[in-house]
């Protein structure tokens, strides 16, 4: 019978007492109460003074003279107290003891925003370097085994670290130390293996496993770290989710940063060369070919499946690196020079799709405050007529608004030229508002057309489809133009 989620997620500690099985938080809160509790017993012997000290400690810091740091004596008024005796503590042994009775309670956002940002700092440090190693690594081991060494030699330097991987299981390894291996991730690089933490680590993942679910990903994207930790779990027992999803997001940029470096290297860079080359039967010509009157179609839709809440606070800075992400502030630059409208009126839009639901904006046509809730709505995405996505829109604190579909149109204008397609399912309509906005004239003269989908374009009146609808295009042949549905 399969375990729950509850059963899962539970952990045994003995903090509380021997063989004591409860859920982790309630073990936790138990044991951070039992702290507290024993602490005021500790403050009720002491006086005003000492207490005031205490605090101030607490939080303000020990500042430690690192000069004459052990040269320090006992104050007569502090052994009167009654609450130390001297032991012969070292001024950071009594700095260690007094942090263990009194930590300053934490702030979740700062703190945690805090550690965030120190991690990603000290990756970032050792980013070139790890790049250097695994591509050496991959040039003498293609197939990315695990190195496996035996007992080293008492005057040899080396880390003890238990290893995972998903062919081999779980071991611990002495994994060799070099004298020029400043961070202990470079030797486990070297022996075929990726901490989750960049200092001090106590697991490490293989490079095989991670190889193994990047081309997981590639191949099934709906499978998940969690599917892929079930699988672990189920062969080698530990459970070690947050670690893999750590490790698996330093592996992907290192992967990232080399696959950049490929690239650089066989020339495929330069401005839009991503998008320039996504699809060879819609952008590459052959010698003398001749013009036809359209010579790209794409589909452009918005989707609300990615929508996110508004976060009170900010704890990860980074961005995830990808060339299929069209840039927001592009976005911006284009809507700030778009004419401001009341609605898409035009003399050739018949009134039945002036009204339509689907022409309105979304924040009208969706309940009442949806989507102010959102910080970010979800994407506006444009494919090719072969189904190859050309570049995504992240919809940022708004609905389905007309700026997305006028920057889609703006890039592709600039990079394909001119007889371009665009289906859309209110293409009616917004061929009306792209001629009022701010790049209409460039779009005339490209000859940037407008059109909606087989699907959508059936609930429009005639008058609408013998303008509008794609079967009706010359040049766009048996194309249903639903690509994105």
């Amino acid at each position: 019978m399969p375990r729950s989620k509850r059963a899962r997620n539970a952990v045994v500690t003995n903090l509380l007492g021997p063989g004591l099985e409860r859920n982790g938080l309630v073990a936790r809160k138990r044991v951070r109460l039992k702290m507290e509790a024993t602490q005021r017993r500790v403050l009720e012997d002491t006086s005003a003074e000492v207490r005031a000290d205490l605090e101030e400690l607490q939080n303000n810091g020990f500042a430690l003279d690192t000069d004459n740091a052990d040269d320090w004596v006992d104050d007569p008024a502090m052994a009167d107290a009654g609450l130390f005796q001297d032991e012969g503590l070292t001024s950071k042994q009594f700095l260690t003891v007094m942090s263990s009775l009194f930590p300053k309670q934490r702030k979740k956002s700062h703190i945690w925003g805090h550690r965030m940002a120190r991690l990603h700092a000290a990756w970032a440090e050792q980013l070139n370097d790890l790049i250097a190693l695994y591509l050496e690594f991959k040039t003498t081991n293609p197939s990315s085994t695990p190195s496996h060494y035996p007992l080293p030699q008492d005057n040899l330097n080396y880390v003890y670290i238990k290893c995972l991987d998903i062919f081999d299981g779980s071991s611990f390894e002495y994994i060799p130390r070099q004298e020029t291996d400043i961070h202990l991730t470079y030797a486990l690089v070297r022996a075929g293996y990726l901490s989750p933490t960049p200092t001090e680590p106590q697991i490490a993942i293989s490079l095989r496993s991670l190889e193994l679910l990047y081309s997981l990903f590639r191949a099934a994207p709906a499978f998940s770290i969690q599917h892929f930790t079930w699988v672990v779990s189920d062969i080698h027992k530990p459970y070690l989710r947050t670690q893999i999803s750590v490790a698996f997001d330093i592996f992907y940029r290192i992967f990232f940063h080399l696959d950049k470096l490929v690239k650089q290297a066989v020339g495929q860079v330069g401005p839009n060369y991503r998008l320039k080359n996504s699809c060879p039967a819609c952008h590459c010509k052959v010698e003398d070919e001749p013009e036809r009157p359209i010579q790209l179609i794409v589909t452009a839709d918005g989707n609300t499946s990615l929508s996110r809440l508004r976060h009170n606070f900010a704890t990860d800075a980074r961005v995830f690196p990808t060339r299929y992400e069209h840039s927001s502030s592009l976005v911006h630059s284009v809507i700030c020079a778009t004419c401001e409208m009341d609605g898409p009126e035009s003399s050739f839009i018949s009134d039945s799709c002036l009204a339509w639901k689907n022409a309105r904006p979304m924040p009208l046509k969706s309940k009442s405050g949806a989507m102010q809730l959102m910080d970010e709505t979800g994407l506006f995405s444009v494919v090719c007529r072969h189904g190859i996505v050309q570049f995504l829109i992240d919809m940022v604190q708004s609905g389905e608004l007309a700026k997305y579909p006028i920057a889609a149109a703006d890039q592709l204008i600039w990079t394909f030229g001119h007889n371009i397609l665009f289906a859309y399912d209110i293409g009616c309509t917004f061929s009306a508002t792209l001629s009022k906005s701010s790049i209409g004239d460039m779009a005339r003269e490209a000859k940037f057309r407008c059109c909606t989908g087989s699907f959508h374009g059936a609930a429009h009146n005639r008058l609408c489809q013998l303008d509008f609808l794609i079967g009706l295009q010359q040049g766009a042949g048996i194309e249903d133009g639903e690509g994105n549905e």
